[in-house]
């Protein structure tokens, strides 16, 4: 099933997705996020199936938010419905995308990263570009967690960033 016709409306796409997949996950279930950006408004619109939070970061005033939007897993309810939110986007504004892994990564002690420390470690790299953001971040999670560079997790990390680089005129 083509879902092009829904790519402009995150929450409908997830829906269309969580039906095609339902049944199908021999008991499984996937966490997903997904959002799109309006170019012509500045916007970006967010919706999430069980997927950690989007993290935005102004950087221009150095203040963090969490763009949390509840939302069932995909495969879990075959008729679940998702909410959507839309934030507005300035030039200067860092998006994170990552994925539960991320934070659950465990040092020697058995502690887990956490959102505190991933929020510190935002904060740091304001001043880097978002690829050397991604890299500085990942080694401080291995750093902290006394691993290896061939030692791998337990969960999957999935770590996006994105840097808003868009005129300041909405419409």
């Amino acid at each position: 099933n083509s879902q092009l016709g829904n790519t402009q409306k995150p929450a409908v796409l997830l829906e269309q997705i969580n039906r095609s997949l339902s049944g199908q996950l021999n008991n499984e279930f996937i966490t997903a996020g997904y959002f799109g950006v309006d170019l012509k408004k500045n916007k970006l619109l967010y919706s999430s199936a069980g997927h950690p939070p989007l993290v935005l970061f102004r950087r221009n005033d150095n203040i963090i938010t969490e763009c949390k939007v509840a939302g069932v897993p995909i495969g879990i309810y075959c008729d679940s419905k998702y909410k959507e939110t839309s934030l507005q986007l300035f030039p200067g504004d860092r998006v994170f995308l990552y994925t539960d892994g991320l934070i659950d990564v465990q040092n020697p002690d058995h502690e887990l990263f956490g959102k505190t420390r991933l929020m510190e470690l935002i904060k740091e790299t304001r001043d880097l570009t978002s690829h050397k953001a991604v890299t500085f971040i990942l080694r401080a999670i291995r750093k902290w967690s006394k691993r290896s560079d061939t030692e791998t997790y337990s969960d999957d990390i999935t770590l996006i960033i994105f840097d808003v680089k868009l005129n300041n005129t909405a419409n």
